[in-house]
């Protein structure tokens, strides 16, 4: 009876071995995929955000120059 049990048990556990290794493969593919979609945006923040502090006294001239209601 025990002998069925383990005979089983390793049975489940190749077929867990098959999942985590298509698991891995579909993880690294997502990870290269968002990889190079986020360091785009942080980059595009990053340079919004220089420029926005280096124009800062041009952009506050601008939104000061509409009348106020």
């Amino acid at each position: 009876m025990l002998e069925k049990r383990v005979e089983n048990l390793e049975k489940d556990m190749r077929e867990v071995k098959s999942d985590l290794t298509d698991i891995k493969v579909t993880l690294a593919t997502i990870s290269a995929k968002l990889d190079s979609k986020v360091d785009y945006k942080w980059l595009t923040i990053y340079v919004l955000g220089i420029v926005a502090v280096v124009l800062r006294h041009e952009i506050m001239a601008f939104l000061t120059s509409f009348p106020t209601p």
